[in-house]
């Protein structure tokens, strides 16, 4: 006689559990949609320049053959995959730092100029410098840049320009700035929102702890260990 009232209760407990997650992700859903739009009404008869990635890992990318960007959806001229053996080429990856104000404004080139100029009488090779870069990329995005689209060009070196807060997670730091909320969509909101609180709590405790040593960008709402990994400037991968 007593299981049927338990059941009941269970029953009830389950009904209400499933609908308070259901009311929930439906919240999250309704307030992520009103930020959209009305980020999306601020740019209202504006090109955009930027689209939802193909690999969700990315986020965001520039959207190809727009607004200065090539066929790749980079801020550069469109290089082949094939490498002559006269050339030497360097690929860069990074964010803003590297991706500039346009496809001729940016250290990259620069570069390249320089090296061609002062090394390519010499050596009798022409210095390529392609640039893999976007603005507003985490360590974590540029990484993905690196493993599946650089070494298709065949490069003699890349070049990983690099600043303190890149390792910053592109979601949970909100590193990307209003691309990523713009383009951000988590399949379940709720599983996010409960996924971003464990992140923060993690960092809070590692920001107390950091191995006894002092953190970088604490006021940023991420933390920083300042390890000998950490620094600022590029970092060169030879490939060989």
């Amino acid at each position: 006689m007593l299981l049927a009232p338990r059941r009941y209760a269970i029953a009830m407990v389950g009904f209400f559990l499933l609908s308070g997650i259901v009311l929930t992700e439906g919240l999250l859903r309704y307030q992520y949609h009103h930020a959209h739009r009305t980020m999306a009404l601020r740019y209202q008869g504006h090109e955009l320049c930027t689209m939802r990635a193909p690999d969700s890992r990315l986020i965001y990318t520039y959207r190809p053959n727009t607004c200065g960007a090539n066929a790749q959806g980079y801020s550069d001229m469109d290089y082949p995959y094939d490498k002559s053996p006269a050339h030497y080429r360097i690929v860069i990856i990074g964010d803003s730092v590297a991706a500039g104000l346009s496809r001729t404004e940016k250290f990259g080139k620069i570069l390249e100029q320089k090296l061609n100029t002062t090394f390519a009488p010499h050596t009798g090779r022409t210095y390529e410098v392609i640039v893999l870069a976007r603005s507003g990329y985490s360590t974590s995005q540029e990484l993905i840049i690196l493993e599946e689209e650089a070494f298709h060009y065949h490069p003699d070196v890349v070049l990983w320009s690099y600043v303190l807060n890149d390792p910053a997670h592109p979601v949970y730091h909100n590193a990307n700035g209003e691309l990523g909320r713009f383009w951000y969509e988590p399949h379940s909101h709720l599983v996010h929102a409960l996924n971003k609180a464990i992140f923060q709590v993690r960092e809070k405790i590692k920001g107390y702890t950091c191995d006894g040593l002092p953190t970088a960008f604490p006021k940023n709402g991420h933390t920083i260990c300042p390890r000998t990994e950490y620094g600022q400037g590029g970092v060169a991968l030879r490939r060989t």
